[in-house]
């Protein structure tokens, strides 16, 4: 895995599935770490939860392989 960065997106709302696990920002982030060996990895694994964006500040997550 190589880099993974987070960038606020402040009039985007996040879509909310509720047959998926809620996680955090950080959380996301540390899944994405220990779990993801490519960049398609990366995006099945995010694409299998929602995401909470603490106080109200959407972002898109950019992932790149290094």
């Amino acid at each position: 895995m190589g880099d993974l960065a987070s960038l606020a997106v402040p009039e985007a709302e996040a879509p909310y599935y509720s047959d998926k696990v809620t996680l955090n920002t950080t959380t996301a982030i540390r899944l994405v770490f220990d779990n993801a060996a490519t960049v398609e990895e990366a995006v099945d694994l995010l694409r299998q939860y929602n995401i909470y964006f603490s106080n109200g500040i959407v972002c898109h997550f950019v992932v790149c392989a290094v």
